[in-house]
């Protein structure tokens, strides 16, 4: 007998053969307009999040987002897909107050954004999960699903590795930002 969480896993891993399985020709660029290449977070689970800040599911999900990052720390890189059309000055101030410290791609676009539509994205919150070779593990998952399958592939990347380090890891986040740079620390407080 099939667990429903495994049920859930294996529909939503069959459902992945849609999406491309070679995603670094997206365009994705954080705030302060570095390039966000999947290729150069291969050796870590990847959890890319296609969201806004209307959505209240996406919202709801933001606690679980936070609790897997500083759970998985290194192992696991969340980056950000927004798809908001608030203004670029308005969404950083949006992310400094409700606390989302991982890379955003925004381009303010909504779902005319190159990468949603690329991605196949009709309906949010959107999900894809990258295990640590890079392969699509699985397509929309959330809560439960997602955290079980996302400790999953953290600790298979352990096995592989022989432990929780690896090369490059910690200097691979460091080229991402949330603020950018020209507004950090020099935002007028009502923007804050």
């Amino acid at each position: 007998m099939v667990a429903a969480g495994s049920l859930a896993i294996a529909l939503m891993l069959a459902a992945s053969a849609a999406v491309p399985q070679a995603l670094d020709y997206l365009p994705l660029r954080t705030l302060d307009g570095r390039e966000i290449r999947l290729s150069d977070l291969r050796g870590r689970v990847v959890l890319l999040d296609v969201w806004a800040t209307w959505c209240a599911p996406c919202l709801a999900d933001l606690p679980l987002l936070r609790q897997l990052q500083a759970r998985h720390g290194d192992r696991l890189a969340v980056v950000g897909v927004s798809l908001d059309r608030m203004p670029r000055r308005d969404f950083i101030s949006w992310l400094r107050r409700h606390d989302v410290g991982w890379p955003q791609h925004y381009d303010g676009r909504g779902y005319a954004s190159p990468v949603a539509r690329q991605l196949g994205v009709e309906a949010l919150p959107a999900t894809v999960v990258f295990a640590a070779d890079g392969t699509i593990a699985a397509r929309n998952l959330r809560g439960e699903a997602l955290a079980a399958l996302i400790a999953r592939l953290v600790a298979e990347q352990g096995l592989h590795r022989g432990g929780h380090g690896g090369r490059g890891v910690r200097s691979s986040m460091a080229m991402f930002s949330t603020v950018d740079s020209e507004t950090r620390g020099s935002a007028p407080e009502a923007a804050r």
